[in-house]
């Protein structure tokens, strides 16, 4: 996967054959619930579409809210549906928890399948056995879904002291800021992780070289970093982690404080200099992250370097 979402994908499976699966009505219902204390979740904006085939350009949806909704599941499904999901503005879903929750999902993906620039979580289900024809119930499809609440608004950077004393022989300098500001049980995305100095080439003066991330928050997929996975020169720049599309929450890292966990996320930087005599360098951290609706949140701190 390019970020947190999805890294449990549940592969098609076998489906039911001939006439043995349920056709008829179904109440579907969302069961939103806190990642961390299972209590009921209220995200705003949410919206759940039911389709009878893979959703796309002028296939027609139901709409399902969280509480239930009853719909029929027809004959011509063969016990499989679909279901369009958009988590609101102010929660992240935790799609693998999602996906381990509810073995009904037989497959799951993310697509702009209606082309309005924001990709939507979907899942095909197998409803075959969701009930029996003839019993006069309705019977129930319930999916739990695990939603982590979003604190970005807060987000800060410590400012390190900066270092002189660097030298003019080759020496490795470490920076390490500390981010802070995220309530406990809450959580963001981090979409981009970068450094950039006032240096023309890597190499010339300073090589950004190791990264490492930890302290009480929790970020979800990172290994740490020997080197970058990019660098740019101009104004020399570092990329540790970024995606084809930043702006899609779900291809960044989820990163949340836990219940009992400390308000703090380290991210301690490894700086080769090869300074000359009365020369002093610029190492700048820029730490993008995002709200649930994509919306960029970015902690930036600047350290000198001087000899």
């Amino acid at each position: 996967m390019s970020g947190i979402w999805g890294s449990i994908v549940r592969e098609d499976g076998p489906l039911a054959v001939a006439d043995d699966f349920y056709y008829g009505p179904v109440q579907f219902k969302i069961n939103q619930g806190d990642y961390f204390t299972g209590t009921a979740a209220s995200p705003t904006s949410a919206v759940y579409t039911l389709y009878h085939s893979r959703p796309g350009i002028g296939i027609p949806g139901t709409a399902i809210t969280a509480s239930g909704t009853t719909t029929e599941v027809y004959k011509a499904d063969q016990g499989v549906v679909y279901m369009a999901i958009y988590g609101g503005t102010d929660f992240y879903p935790v799609t693998d928890q999602f996906i381990a929750a509810n073995p009904r999902i037989i497959s799951s993906y993310w697509e702009d399948f209606d082309n309005d620039g924001t990709d939507e979580f979907v899942v095909k289900l197998d409803v075959a056995d969701v009930g029996q024809r003839g019993q006069g119930l309705t019977p129930v499809c319930a999916l739990s879904y695990p939603l982590i609440d979003q604190d970005t608004s807060g987000l800060t950077s410590s400012s390190p002291a900066d270092i002189s004393s660097v030298g003019t022989s080759e020496n490795v300098q470490t920076i390490t800021w500390t981010l802070s500001g995220m309530t406990a049980q809450d959580g963001a995305v981090l979409a981009r992780l970068y450094f950039v100095t006032n240096c023309t080439r890597g190499g010339d003066d300073v090589r950004l070289e190791n990264v490492a991330i930890t302290g009480g928050w929790t970020v979800v997929g990172w290994t740490d970093m020997a080197v970058p996975k990019r660098e740019d020169n101009g104004d020399y720049e570092a990329w540790y982690y970024d995606t084809s599309d930043y702006t899609e929450v779900h291809n960044a890292l989820l990163v949340y404080r836990g219940t009992n966990a400390a308000d703090t996320l380290y991210i301690t930087l490894s700086i080769r200099c090869t300074f000359e005599s009365a020369e002093d360098h610029l190492i700048d951290l820029y730490a993008e992250f995002l709200d649930p609706a994509g919306a960029v949140v970015q902690v930036n701190d600047q350290v000198k370097l001087s000899t």
